[in-house]
């Protein structure tokens, strides 16, 4: 939030469709994309959660990315609003975490820095 590297990751009771039910329990500064949550989670979570993560995304030089999420559960991924992953509506199993799920949307184009 203050212009140093990270995402802000906000831990929220919900009402398992995806919409926080109250204010958020927990927030963290988080320094890598890669979250484990099996040995860790905030007091205060009910027994339906949800986390976001915000950030901002610094890239060297137009071009197309590929971007993706790997999660055992549901997820989503947003660019400026868009969905450009949508691991919630239909699950696949892939060959990440033990074939739980691996969704991956390719050549995501970014045309302005």
């Amino acid at each position: 939030p203050t212009g140093e590297p990270g995402w802000v990751c906000t831990f929220y009771n919900s009402d398992g469709n995806g919409v926080p039910t109250g204010a958020a329990v927990k927030e963290y500064v988080l320094r890598d994309t890669r979250i484990r949550l099996n040995d860790f989670l905030p007091e205060g979570l009910g027994e339906t959660w949800m986390l976001k993560l915000h950030g901002k995304l610094t890239l060297e030089k137009p071009a197309e990315y590929d971007l993706g999420v790997a999660v055992a559960g549901r997820a989503k991924l947003y660019i400026d609003g868009n969905v450009v992953v949508d691991n919630w509506t239909k699950q696949r199993p892939g060959d990440f975490f033990y074939g739980w799920v691996n969704n991956i949307r390719n050549n995501i184009p970014f045309a302005e820095l």
